[in-house]
Formats: C-alpha cells, structure tokens, sequence
C-alpha cells in the first residue's frame, strides 16, 4: 500500500490479491480488508467516487481480478491524539533507531496516517521512504528499528528471519 497526502484527501493506493478460490466484489473486499468502515460506509465512499479501480470509478459490485489497482481517496479528518515523545538512539547513513512511547502508532493504519511515528521521523529528517524492520503496537513502548534504504531493510530482514537478531520483550 502507498500513501500520498494532498490538500484535500489522503490517497491510499494498493493492488488486489484474491484469497485462493474466492471471488470478491470491490464491497466484499473492502469491508474484509478495512475494517474500521461499515458497509453503509464504504457503500457511501464508492458513491461519493472516492474508490478507483484500475483508473475507473469503483461500483460496490464490481467483481475484482488479481493485481487491479484499488485507490481510495480518503478525505481527511481529526486523527486521534497520540503520544509524539520519541527520542533519536542510534542513528547512521543507514539505520534509524527510536525508543518510541506508549500510545504512538509506528506505521499508517486504521484511524492514524499522519500521526505516525513513520511520519514523524520522515518529517524530521526530510526522507522520502524509511522502512520499518520490526513492529511495535500502538501502546507498546520501547525500541524500534528503521531502515533508510531498501537494500539495508532486506538485508536486515533477513538478519531477523535467521533468529541473528533477538528481541526483549519486558514488563
């Protein structure tokens, strides 16, 4: 998934993947992947045209096929308050470490895009792209890792698929 904002909307981009033997209607698939809208809701969305499909209006009926390109003009709103304490632990030309607080989402889902901690740091160190290499949920603090370039995010999630990496988890 892709993420742009504009002045007016926060346009998320994805593509398709059919779940193995299974047909789905554009409103199938949006109210089992997006779950935080109703049906009335993204019946709405798709009559106010903010659903795309493959650069055509999105009809709830539509019946999707691998790979299309679904947008969704989501229009913005007041995210929930979060906690923006984060400090800097480590950072080189390639990795970025945080020990984030309780309360701060790390990556755009759900009800929070722009008050991320992914946001924050690309917001205060001007990058375009910054890769997450593990997770951390919303109300979790502690240390989180980022990867400023792609090739280090492989070559780190590898590390982390081999058990190279261990992580602490504390009460």
């Amino acid at each position: 998934m892709s993420i742009r904002m504009t002045s007016e909307h926060t346009e998320l981009t994805f593509h398709y993947m059919r779940v193995e033997g299974r047909e789905e209607t554009l409103l199938e698939f949006l109210l089992r992947r997006f779950r935080y809208l109703d049906d009335q809701e993204w019946r709405e969305n798709i009559n106010d045209r903010r659903i795309w499909v493959d650069g055509k209006l999105g009809r709830t009926n539509f019946k999707l096929r691998n790979n299309q390109k679904i947008v969704y003009l989501r229009p913005d709103f007041l995210e929930p308050d979060v906690d923006l304490d984060f400090d800097i632990i480590f950072e080189d030309d390639a990795l970025i470490a945080v020990c984030k607080s309780g309360n701060l989402p790390t990556s755009p889902s759900g009800k929070y895009y722009k008050n991320t901690l992914v946001s924050l740091i690309k917001s205060q160190f001007g990058l375009k792209k910054l890769y997450t290499l593990h997770r951390l949920d919303r109300e979790t603090s502690g240390v989180i890792i980022f990867a400023k370039r792609h090739e280090v995010a492989q070559s780190m999630a590898a590390h982390f698929r081999k058990n190279l990496v261990h992580k602490t988890y504390s009460a």
